[in-house]
């Protein structure tokens, strides 16, 4: 990397939790032990009742950089995020999903790539399953079928020497993907119409492919993903949620079946 491009001062975390406490500890414990990048964590508290807010707290009076935004009821990931990006006010923002688990250099790989060219604005990981230690996912590609398609390298081994290298995907996935502030600034924020959950990221990134940015997979950082865990609870809490991800899935075939291919 040159000095052009080596990457500027902090980035900004955002993670929505909702309830999850377990999985919200160990992914606050593994950004704090293999973060290696200047870095603030913006969590939104979507109204959760098993500790998470007190957990929060006593880390809060630790001095942990942290920042915190309450809200009363679970407004969902769509909304959720969009706090948090409003809220952002770094070069680098990231969307991380609470279910998750850092490892060593994460961050700075992420970096890695997005500042190797101006034009690359949104940049995923590779994605790996806690069961298997396999790839869950390095991003995706949309195809003719009239549906999303992916992930790309699902069930490969980790060192596949086939996600070695980077890669321009459509779409990342927004349970970890590093946005640079051109991005945001050019189209703004997750699209609410997506709201509570699904699609948006992928709509995000189409977005962004449309104003001139390329998202790219960076095999320099990797994440564990237990994936849908908070979903599975909002599923068994409200029953319009399945119906709302069906709809999402209309609503982002409709606006970019003249893309798919």
């Amino acid at each position: 990397m040159d000095a052009r491009h080596e990457p500027q001062a902090q980035a900004d975390i955002v993670i929505p939790v909702y309830n999850q406490l377990e999985y919200t500890r160990a992914c606050l414990d593994s950004l704090r032990s293999a973060t290696d990048w200047p870095h603030q964590l913006i969590i939104i508290d979507n109204g959760s009742s098993d500790g998470t807010s007190e957990y929060l707290s006593s880390l809060q009076s630790a001095g942990w950089p942290l920042q915190v935004i309450a809200n009363s009821r679970n407004l969902g990931f769509t909304l959720a995020a969009n706090q948090g990006m409003r809220a952002a006010r770094s070069h680098y923002v990231v969307l991380l999903n609470n279910d998750t688990t850092v490892t060593q250099h994460w961050l700075f790989g992420l970096l890695r790539v997005a500042e190797s060219s101006d034009d690359i604005g949104i940049v995923g990981p590779k994605i790996l399953s806690p069961q298997t230690d396999c790839i869950r996912g390095i991003g995706g590609l949309v195809f003719r079928e009239g549906r999303v398609q992916g992930p790309l390298g699902e069930g490969c081994s980790r060192e596949d020497p086939t996600y070695g290298v980077p890669c321009e995907v459509q779409y990342a996935e927004g349970s970890c993907m590093l946005i640079k502030r051109p991005v945001i600034e050019t189209i703004g924020y997750l699209d609410e119409q997506y709201a509570p959950a699904y699609y948006e990221d992928t709509d995000y990134c189409f977005r962004a492919r449309e104003a001139g940015f390329r998202i790219v997979y960076s095999p320099y950082s990797a994440i564990y993903h237990h994936s849908t865990v908070t979903a599975q609870t909002v599923q068994r809490e409200d029953s319009q949620f399945t119906r709302a991800a069906l709809r999402n899935e209309r609503t982002f075939r409709e606006r970019w079946s003249h893309r798919f291919g």
